[in-house]
């Protein structure tokens, strides 16, 4: 499967991490696990290394292509 570029399945990976809870450390507080890729990452990880996996398998920058994207597309849903 071609990861780089693949923005849609990165939003869907993303979307998923969200429902990770994540504890004071900023470690991932149960495994997550991603069934598209067979893979995942363990209870523990920080969330920074699992960021800037994200960025290096999908070519992409969390902040501007997911964060911020994510944000705008709740809030341009949001009644104003």
């Amino acid at each position: 499967m071609e990861l780089e570029n693949n923005l849609e399945l990165a939003k869907k990976l993303w979307s998923q991490l969200g429902d990770i809870p994540v504890n004071n450390e900023d470690e991932i507080d149960t495994e997550f696990y991603m069934k598209e890729l067979d893979m995942g990452f363990k209870k523990g990880t920080d969330k920074i290394e699992i960021w800037g996996w994200f960025e290096e398998v999908f070519k992409l920058s969390v902040a501007e292509d997911l964060m911020y994207q994510i944000n705008k597309k709740h809030n341009d849903k949001a009644p104003h």
